[in-house]
């Protein structure tokens, strides 16, 4: 199955990283790179902070992020529009918390975009998260999918509609409350990364 490139994407610099860590996966609904610089959104902006705090969590790692020593999540939160630094400091906070608390150190963040487990039955309360390595999609449940760059063969963002998602011979669809710019913005530069992963045979 190919990847659909519809849009130009991006140029962005590299840093070479490896692994990558998979974790449980629930039944797939049905449906339809090593270090990349994350790109100048420099139209996409601005938001201030919210507080809720993850029980797994430790201190409020949101606030670590934007003010502490990830700057690699600063630099993604900073680049969001208004609507998913929001969503982020508020419905999608448990979700960022967990993300902040455990991802590994040396694995960068690239861009996070906020989504709902269920299309058209699920609340904003969780997070797609474009990294070096891989696309994570992380749920307060807590729960977390796991995708290698290049095992993606299909990520799609339909405004008003589903997140699509294909890998490994399975499919799945998250919702999206989001209808702008951003979207296409970070599903761009999901493709992006998954080619040049692809390129390095990784």
């Amino acid at each position: 199955m190919a990847i659909d490139y519809t849009r130009r994407i991006p140029r962005l610099g590299a840093d070479p990283a490896t692994g990558d860590e998979v974790s449980d996966r629930p039944d797939p609904r049905p449906a339809e790179s090593a270090g990349l610089s994350t790109p100048n959104l420099a139209n996409l902006t601005d938001f201030g902070p919210g507080h809720h705090h993850h029980p797994m969590a430790t201190d409020t790692p949101v606030d670590d992020a934007i003010n502490g020593p990830r700057t690699d999540l600063k630099s993604a939160i900073e680049q969001a529009p208004t609507s998913v630094r929001q969503a982020i400091s508020n419905d999608c906070r448990e979700a960022f918390d967990l993300l902040a608390a455990h991802l590994p150190r040396d694995e960068r963040v690239l861009a996070v975009y906020p989504a709902s487990a269920q299309y058209l039955r699920g609340s904003t309360n969780s997070i797609f998260v474009l990294t070096a390595k891989r696309v994570l999609f992380v749920a307060p449940a807590p729960q977390v999918l796991s995708w290698r760059l290049a095992e993606l063969t299909k990520f799609q963002i339909v405004n008003g509609g589903p997140i699509q998602i294909a890998a490994g011979g399975d499919e799945y669809m998250m919702g999206d409350d989001l209808a702008d710019s951003y979207s296409d913005a970070f599903e761009a530069l999901v493709k992006y990364s998954v080619a040049v992963a692809r390129l390095r045979g990784e």
